[in-house]
């Protein structure tokens, strides 16, 4: 179980007002409760710096309400949004991937290296085209 208190009187020293520090120990508890992976906890940091807040600003509404279908390879350009399919990925380290929306960033002999949205550090990978969707626009 997580320390709580300790944290609180951390930040308490470290000059933060109340209201800031209930924040943060709310934030711990919610992750901690939900028993999340340190990689878990980590996107989840990533979703709410501001990096992350500021690419997931400058997602299309084509691309959140969007009609997903097979990788339109001709039509796809580099900069465009693209998914990695729901079903993707059976193991467990591919299948944290399955769902998620980036930019494509470059294609090469059927992979594209896809950067994720939301995350901070510019997190990429390179998936097969055929692990790949893109948006319809009908």
């Amino acid at each position: 179980m997580f320390d709580y208190n300790a944290l609180a009187n951390f930040y308490y020293a470290m000059g933060f007002r109340p209201e800031i520090v209930d924040a943060v120990v709310s934030l711990a508890t919610v992750l901690d409760r939900h028993e999340l992976t340190d990689s878990q906890k980590e996107t989840v940091f990533e979703l709410l710096s501001k990096a992350g807040q500021e690419s997931m600003r400058k997602v299309p509404e084509k691309v959140i309400t969007g009609n997903w279908g097979e990788f339109d390879y001709g039509n796809v350009k580099i900069g465009d949004y693209v998914r990695v399919k729901p079903d993707a990925y059976d193991s467990a380290s591919g299948a944290k991937h399955n769902g998620r929306v980036g930019i494509l960033k470059h294609m090469s002999h059927n992979r594209c290296v896809v950067e994720y949205v939301g995350a901070e550090g510019g997190e990429s990978l390179a998936h097969p085209m055929s692990n790949l969707e893109s948006v319809r626009l009908r």
